[in-house]
């Protein structure tokens, strides 16, 4: 993944001394003036947006207990015979 500056938009090569903050800047405008926080958000890398989770409900649930309640019936028919 290649980061760019957040200032003036040069690519970034990342060493394994750089910490996150200083990746976001290059060594010129590192010694230059502070970025807003507008231009660091801007170069942070975007997160995808979580899964929304699958809740139960009442429908649900009781289209699963009428499954259940017939294989339920079926085993009972089956062992009978």
């Amino acid at each position: 993944m290649t980061t760019h500056c957040a200032v003036c938009g040069v690519e970034l090569t990342s060493g394994a001394s750089d910490g996150p903050r200083l990746r976001l800047l290059c060594p010129s405008c590192r010694s230059a003036e502070r970025p807003t926080t507008e231009q660091l958000a801007a170069a942070l890398p975007k997160r995808k947006p979580e899964k929304v989770k699958k809740r139960w409900r009442p429908r649900t649930i009781a289209r699963a207990l009428l499954i259940v309640m017939a294989l339920l019936l079926a085993v009972i028919r089956l062992l009978e015979k």
